[in-house]
């Protein structure tokens, strides 16, 4: 049976999951967690139910909530992940030897235009200046 995590694997889609935690602002013990996948923008949007994200500053990023089945999953699978963030918020998880910040980075400098300045000749440097 396909789920969530095959098929993106399948089309070489580069994702992250995260694990927010929540702390009920009535109660300082209680917290709850939250389950989603993050993914490029370019890699899923309109599909397998990925939106973007309304609060996470990153409008590039689409996210998509884990049902309980795919949630289930992703704990039975935890060791092909590494924890890559860990701290009060919450946690994040790439595939091992797959980094979504790399690749969402790699990506953001490969779409920065690079414009000529009027009166001067483009030179390979002046292509390669914006990203180093």
């Amino acid at each position: 049976m396909k789920n969530i995590f095959n098929e993106l694997e399948q089309e070489n889609i580069t994702y992250a999951v995260c694990v927010s935690l929540i702390k009920s602002t009535f109660d300082s013990g209680i917290s709850q967690r939250e389950y989603y996948i993050i993914a490029n923008k370019k890699d899923v949007a309109g599909r397998y139910g990925f939106t973007a994200g309304s609060d996470s500053g990153y409008r590039n990023v689409y996210e998509k909530d884990l049902s309980d089945s795919e949630r289930f999953t992703f704990l039975e699978t935890m060791d092909r992940y590494t924890k890559v963030l860990n701290n009060k918020h919450g946690r994040v998880y790439e595939l091992k030897g797959e980094s979504f910040k790399s690749n969402y980075n790699k990506n953001k400098q490969v779409n920065k235009k690079v414009t000529k300045p009027k009166g001067k000749q483009l030179d390979i440097i002046d292509l390669f200046k914006s990203i180093w």
